[in-house]
């Protein structure tokens, strides 16, 4: 018998927008800064799924799943130094576009489900002197969002220290911090 939530699993094909090199933009939520991080699959995958699942349960259709990325510890800004949840530094124009593809992939055809399956159960107990008819528009879902391409911008700059390859600003000078390990870099 199969397990219900391995039932109730979706799995989407997303497309991640790095630029040309595999970095992702981020935003620090504090400083508001914009800095980069090349690719680890580990953590985008996390971020995606932590992203979607807070996108269902906010529709109301479903509850928030705690993902292991609030498990993988925190992001450090590299400007402002300050720590936080690694979602939270999510860039907010990739952070809508995965709103959006969890609406039209998952929140859309669960809302459409639902109605089919109302409309059924009151179809099968029409008797009496009371009936109830359900209209509803289309069936048809938003447009499927895209995303990038991104430009390949920025500094790239390599921590020795945990192995972490961010890139930052071109205009930027005097410290920085890791986004990983937190270890203060001097640039010149």
């Amino acid at each position: 018998m199969p397990d219900d939530d391995e039932d109730s699993k979706v799995t989407l094909q997303i497309g991640i927008p790095t630029d040309a090199s595999g970095y992702l933009r981020h935003e620090c939520p504090s400083c508001m800064l914009e800095f980069k991080v090349k690719g680890d699959e580990a953590r985008f995958c996390d971020v995606v799924e932590w992203w979607t699942s807070k996108a269902v349960a906010e529709s109301g259709l479903g509850e928030a799943q705690e993902s292991e990325v609030t498990n993988r510890g925190q992001m450090t800004c590299p400007y402002c130094a300050e720590p936080t949840d690694v979602q939270s530094f999510l860039h907010g124009e990739f952070r809508s576009y995965l709103i959006r593809v969890a609406r039209r992939e998952i929140i859309e055809p669960m809302m459409f489900g639902m109605l089919n399956n109302l409309e059924r159960t009151f179809s099968r107990h029409r008797r009496g002197p009371i009936s109830f008819k359900i209209e509803r528009g289309s069936e048809a879902r938003s447009p499927r969002p895209i995303a990038g391409p991104e430009p390949d911008d920025m500094v790239r700059i390599f921590c020795a220290s945990c192995g972490e390859h961010f890139k930052i600003s071109e205009g930027w000078s005097g410290a920085i911090r890791c986004p990983s390990c937190s270890l203060e870099l001097q640039i010149s």
